[in-house]
């Protein structure tokens, strides 16, 4: 008898590898040396199925190493837009209000106040020229850096 070793063909549909014939025993009818060459043919399969499965086995591991790759980035951008979406949404809210603010003291302007209501409208202009200046280019790029939302230099998504 000739039992070589046990060696399975990979394949895309059959992971686990269909098995080669790996043994070759001798009996009353049939003799070992008639077997000879399917023997010797099944060792060439065996190294051949040898190389291909190391080849699978690259592919496999360099499609898992990517999909990691993938899997990393997908949650570092959900991270970063988990940080970034509540103070996007507060300066969505402050430039509302800035509109708002402004658009009230040109009805107010247009009445031509006195008094009280030009007090108001007074205080009204100060509350809209502090809104404008928390919402300047200066005043977001200081307030993105102390949240640290884009990274040192600004360039993350």
């Amino acid at each position: 008898m000739v039992r070589l070793e046990d060696v399975r063909v990979k394949t895309e549909r059959y992971r686990w590898g269909e098995a080669i014939q790996r043994s070759f025993a001798e009996s009353r009818g049939r003799k070992l040396e008639r077997a000879i060459k399917r023997i010797v043919a099944t060792v060439a399969a065996m190294a051949a199925a040898k190389t291909s499965n190391a080849a699978f086995d690259e592919r496999e591991r360099i499609a898992t190493a990517e999909e990691a790759v993938r899997r990393a980035e997908a949650e570092r951008r959900r991270k970063h837009e988990a940080n970034v979406a509540p103070p996007l949404d507060s300066l969505v809210e402050e430039q509302a209000r800035a509109d708002r603010l402004r658009s009230f003291n040109t009805a107010l302007r247009e009445g031509r106040p006195t008094g009280r209501a030009r007090q108001l409208l007074e205080w009204s202009d100060a509350c809209l020229t502090a809104v404008e200046g928390a919402l300047s280019a200066q005043a977001l790029e200081e307030r993105q850096i102390a949240a640290d939302l884009f990274g040192a230099t600004g360039s993350d998504d």
